[in-house]
């Protein structure tokens, strides 16, 4: 009986331990496709860096396809290609992606065209199939050449920019301007406001990689009085095509700064830098080449350094206009360097301005900016800084959150759009009842989140009809709505949705003050003017998707069509009666 015992206890110990081993296995394996989810989600990070995304009209963009410019804010770089879906979504496209060597999505070698699109990411198209994008749809339409000078994340400003820099280059015969309801208003406000989209490096930088940069001739003058007193006269000049170094030609009075070309050595009651980097910053001989006996300010730092060198500029005037010029030139350096203004009021310092930042050049860049003293300043700090923004380690792409990683490498995404913005259902003839997500809200009152945003676009709408009217060029104004207003009054929301935020008074028609303003602009200045929105949205009735499904807000394929289909119909010339 002993002996039954016995062994019934070694065989129940072995049920045990035979428990206790699957456990460990399933958990082992469990880890195993555990890490593996991690590893995938890291491995696409690392090496996609969101590449697909970065392309676009981000607030930060990454350098990986970008870079500072001086008049622009940033460029795409030259003769980039990519090949891969630009979301992760079923409904996402395969998308080859090249720039041309002005960074332009173009096939390389176009010299002359007889349209020129300009526009934001809705004319570059980076989230379709070159072909499929409506300015090629045109091309295709028309059998004449084009060229696409559409840019994710341009505003109204830059575009009047490309307009005179780029697009009269190619001698067109037309000129397409592209509006887009969500951020044109927006864009034009932040260019008012002297901001400028920052430069990020991306999670695979090498952060301890030296860099070398110098400053140097830094100037702050008074500027005469600006009409009306408004400084965007001195700040507009440079998109409105007037002549270069504009605002120097209204600088009044001395330098306000001490020691800003360095002709003396570097003391702390003129530049004061962090201790951390007090040592790596020195003044240094410019070379026989440069202006007799001419000095730089020279900083040597790793890619995680946040640089910051700063004077405070005495006696400087309440609400009063003023210039901050010089000279930068880097080395090596990863991020951009860039002159900034920051204003102290009430014991809180803010970021006034900055200039476009400076990197990757081996000769000088002159930078300049205009700002004007609040009435209440109590001092103004005049700031030579390389900022950057190296990962944490809590936020490092090694210990990114379960979640985010999980969600990146199983290309999930419905959770976090549902977290940025509206969610619903739209019953597709083609897809059937689909998830949909829209980002963008009606503003029906534009002069109160941007009070400056009409009149800054309008002016530049003015100015490039003025362009084209001077080089005998057609300028035709396309307006493209927001994919709510598209395909919201034909799709479903939750009984909790927030629609009264997205669509105040629960309007779906009410009307879009944008586009009302701009068409009646056009009419003044005698410019044929395209409003897509009731094109676009008898798609949608006709249940098409015109705007893409989830996870992207810019046209779909169906929307190209409608929009090219406008446009070719508006240039097509026919022949006399």
């Amino acid at each position: 009986m002993a002996e039954v015992t016995t062994s019934a206890v070694h065989t129940e110990r072995g049920r045990e331990h035979g428990r206790l081993r699957g456990i460990v296995v399933n958990c082992t394996l469990m880890l195993v496709a555990f890490s593996a989810t991690l590893a995938a989600g890291e491995a696409y990070l690392r090496i996609t860096n969101f590449r697909a995304a970065d392309y676009s009209h981000n607030a930060a963009m990454s350098t990986v396809w970008t870079e500072s410019d001086q008049l622009l804010g940033y460029v795409r770089k030259p003769n980039l290609a990519w090949h891969r879906k630009p979301y992760p979504d079923r409904f996402a496209p395969a998308v080859a992606y090249n720039t041309d060597a002005n960074g332009f999505r173009n096939p390389p070698g176009i010299e002359s065209a007889e349209i020129a699109f300009i526009g934001d990411s809705f004319t570059e198209g980076a989230t379709m199939p070159l072909e499929k994008t409506f300015p090629k749809l045109v091309e295709q339409k028309l059998g004449v050449p084009i060229v696409n000078l559409g840019r994710g994340g341009y505003g109204p400003p830059q575009e009047l920019a490309v307009l005179w820099k780029y697009a009269l280059s190619y001698g067109p015969k037309t000129i397409v301007w592209t509006l887009f309801e969500g951020n044109d208003i927006r864009d034009a406000q932040m260019y008012y406001n002297g901001g400028f989209k920052t430069l990020t490096l991306p999670a695979a930088t090498n952060w301890l990689q030296m860099g070398t940069f110098w400053f140097d001739d830094i100037q702050l003058r008074e500027l005469a009085p600006p009409p009306d007193g408004d400084d965007w006269y001195y700040r507009a000049a440079p998109f409105l095509n007037l002549p270069d170094r504009f605002a120097e030609r209204h600088a009044i009075g001395q330098d306000l700064l001490r020691n800003g070309g360095f002709e003396k050595e570097v003391r702390e009651n003129q530049w004061q830098a962090a201790p951390a980097f007090r040592g790596e910053v020195q003044r240094v001989s410019l070379g026989k080449r440069a202006r007799k006996n001419a000095f730089a300010l020279q900083v040597q730092a790793p890619a995680y350094a946040n640089v910051n060198i700063a004077q405070t500029a005495k006696n400087l005037k309440p609400a009063t206009s003023y210039l901050l010029t010089g000279r930068i030139r880097t080395k090596d350096v990863l991020g951009p360097a860039r002159l900034e203004v920051q204003q102290r009021t009430q014991n809180k310092l803010k970021l006034t301005r900055f200039t476009p930042g400076v990197s990757a050049t081996s000769d000088w860049t002159n930078v300049s900016l205009v700002f004007t003293t609040s009435a209440q300043t109590d001092d103004v700090r005049i700031v030579l800084r390389r900022p950057t923004n190296p990962p944490k380690p809590k936020q490092g792409i090694e210990r990114l959150k379960l979640a985010q990683l999980v969600d990146v490498a199983l290309h999930q995404r419905a959770q976090l759009r549902e977290r940025l913005g509206l969610t619903g259902t739209f019953d597709s003839a083609e897809f059937g009842v689909t998830e949909v997500g829209f980002d963008y809200k009606y503003a029906p009152h534009i002069d109160e989140s941007s009070p400056q945003g009409w009149m800054v676009t309008s002016e530049m709408l003015r100015r490039g009809h003025v362009l084209c009217q001077a080089n005998g060029i057609r300028l035709l104004v396309v307006y493209l709505p927001i994919a709510l207003r598209v395909h919201g009054p034909y799709s479903r929301f939750s009984a909790d949705a927030s629609l009264t935020d997205y669509v105040p008074g629960g309007d779906w028609y009410a009307a879009d003050e944008f586009a009302l303003r701009a068409g009646a602009l056009c009419a003044e200045l005698g410019i044929p003017f395209i409003d897509a929105t009731a094109p676009l949205r008898d798609g949608a009735a006709r249940r098409e998707f015109v705007y893409a499904p989830r996870y992207d807000s810019h046209l779909y394929y169906r929307g190209h069509e409608i929009v090219a289909s406008l446009i070719a119909g508006a240039l097509e010339t026919r022949p006399p009666r």
